[in-house]
């Protein structure tokens, strides 16, 4: 399984990271669902531990802890499809987009944080909308995309106001 952190040079605070995930990608392709899972789960962690680092020093020169989320989610998605679980790997679509929801919305994270949220939404939501199998125009669509809108709005006025 191929991520986007796998196709570019992944800094080192997301390195542990990375190595989990490509361990749980040969896992994955040697049908080793088991393994897979523990390894994902365990980038997952690694995720949540660089996101809780860039929370607390948010001055790190590339903020990466929204898209190593998204992507462990997405991975714990696509195994639990293999195995037959839509329903557990919709609820990892959905935990990532509201993650990633919430940390753009949220005003006492630092801005940096919430613009590199709102930068991974629209990958998060094209996957949940594939997911769940819904076009763009269907009203539970529209309300997604309206939602991840607002945030992208919210977001881009902070940053306004931060330049002016």
């Amino acid at each position: 399984m191929e991520t986007s952190a796998s196709r570019t040079q992944v800094p080192v605070a997301g390195e542990r990271w990375r190595e989990l995930t490509l361990q749980a990608n040969a896992q994955h392709a040697a049908r080793d669902f088991r393994g897979a899972l523990r390894l994902y789960n365990a980038a997952l962690d690694e995720a949540e531990a660089v996101l809780g680092r860039e929370l607390r020093r948010p001055d790190s020169q590339r903020i990466i802890g929204p898209l190593l989320l998204t992507i462990s989610d997405h991975n714990l998605a696509q195994v639990a499809r293999v195995q037959g679980k839509p329903t557990l790997a919709s609820r990892h679509l959905v935990e990532a987009f509201e993650r990633l929801i919430g940390l753009g919305l949220a005003r006492e994270v630092p801005l940096c944080i919430r613009a590199s949220a709102a930068r991974s939404l629209r990958p998060a939501l094209e996957e949940l909308l594939g997911d769940l199998g819904i076009s763009r125009q269907e009203p539970r669509a529209s309300a997604l995309i309206c939602r991840a809108r607002a945030v992208l709005r919210v977001v881009e006025d902070a940053e306004q106001m931060c330049t002016h």
